[in-house]
């Protein structure tokens, strides 16, 4: 992992900061405060876009939508797009309650144009 995050595995590629969690379990108080952490580590680095890749988290609590969704609302501050690159139970999760319509997520980061 990048020695400035704890979590994330970050590189950048052309002006895109691509992160990936390679957590399969995203639960429990002191996992989420290293990614709280992590993420604002995120927001510091933010090029013109960035990638969250989540496709490797198989379960996670309710903490990790509002997570997602306060990042998403720090990187607009600087006018920097979020994706969330999700697949199986997240994916389906995020279809029931309609975090697609606020989130950018795809399944691949293939999917993503530019």
């Amino acid at each position: 992992m990048n020695a400035e995050f704890d979590l994330l595995m970050v590189q950048t590629i052309g002006d895109t900061l691509i992160a990936k969690l390679p957590i399969a379990r995203v639960v429990g108080n002191e996992l989420a405060a290293r990614l709280d952490q992590d993420f604002q580590r995120l927001v510091t680095r933010c090029r013109s876009a960035v990638i969250l890749d989540l496709r490797a988290v198989q379960s996670f609590d309710g903490s990790l939508f509002p997570r997602l969704l306060r990042l998403k609302k720090n990187l607009e501050e600087s006018s920097t797009p979020l994706t969330a690159c999700v697949e199986g139970s997240l994916r389906e999760v995020v279809k029931i309650i309609r975090q697609e319509q606020i989130l950018e997520v795809v399944s691949e980061i293939k999917d993503i144009d530019g």
